[in-house]
């Protein structure tokens, strides 16, 4: 287990979380664990939001980032595959971290 492992963990059991991780790497196994584990601690299974760059589309990311949650519990929101060539040419990033922002 390297130091960065170690320090995701010790985030996960203490429940001391930063506002954004950025997750990649040669290891998938790794990713898939830290992006379901991290939210599962964090909130509960509705308000956890999962989007993949190949099939999202923007509208529904972006209302589901500006809609305001019923219940105490913050929103999770998982993007995996945004960083690779994807084929969405309507869903730009950006455009949603700047509209949110």
């Amino acid at each position: 287990m390297n130091e960065r492992q170690k320090i995701l963990n010790n985030h996960i059991a203490q429940s001391n979380f930063q506002k954004i991780y950025l997750f990649f790497g040669e290891e998938p196994f790794l990713v898939d664990y830290y992006t379901s584990a991290i939210p599962k601690k964090i909130t509960s299974q509705d308000n956890i939001y999962i989007y993949d760059g190949e099939e999202a589309e923007y509208e529904e990311i972006y209302e589901n980032l500006i809609s305001f949650s019923f219940n105490i519990q913050p929103k999770v929101f998982v993007f995996k595959n945004f960083l690779a060539n994807t084929n969405n040419s309507k869903l730009k990033v950006n455009d949603i971290v700047d509209e949110v922002i």
